[in-house]
């Protein structure tokens, strides 16, 4: 489980992995950068899918217009500065504030009293059991990640 937090050209990822209840570490990089056309890949639910992910855009049967269906994992993707999110398969792009994973709903309230995306996920960080740690950033306009 996870936080992620788009806003304003930014996107913010908390950095604690879980197994089932247990909390197994504070300090995971939870994204991809620089992965055959995508600026940047961040996936919420299963770690492990990641890396699924990555394995799928690497090989030969990619297919930018098919993605595989992840039963507990919502996929973030960046290219040219647009950011997509991927749902049952199915590609969507998004143009406004958005918040997933876990401790999504706490991160929405928090940008509707005008939180920034790291702001957001740090109030992810208090509130919701499976999101912790620091707070990763990607810029889209820098394209550099940043440990908040």
């Amino acid at each position: 489980m996870t936080t992620i937090v788009y806003k304003d050209k930014k996107i913010a990822v908390d950095k604690q992995i879980n197994s089932s209840s247990s909390i197994l570490g504070f300090d995971c990089k939870k994204y991809l950068v620089n992965v055959k056309g995508y600026d940047f890949i961040s996936v919420t639910g299963i770690y492990a899918d990641i890396f699924k992910l990555e394995n799928y855009i690497m090989s030969e049967d990619f297919n930018e217009n098919s993605f595989p269906d992840f039963e507990e994992s919502l996929i973030i993707l960046v290219k040219d500065g647009i950011v997509y999110e991927i749902q049952c398969g199915v590609k969507f792009e998004v143009n406004e504030d958005r918040a997933w994973g876990s401790g999504s709903d706490i991160a929405r309230g928090a940008i509707f009293m005008g939180a920034s995306a790291v702001q957001a996920v740090k109030a992810g960080v208090k509130y919701d059991f499976y999101t912790g740690g620091h707070v990763d950033v990607y810029d889209l306009n820098t394209k550099k990640i940043e440990t908040v």
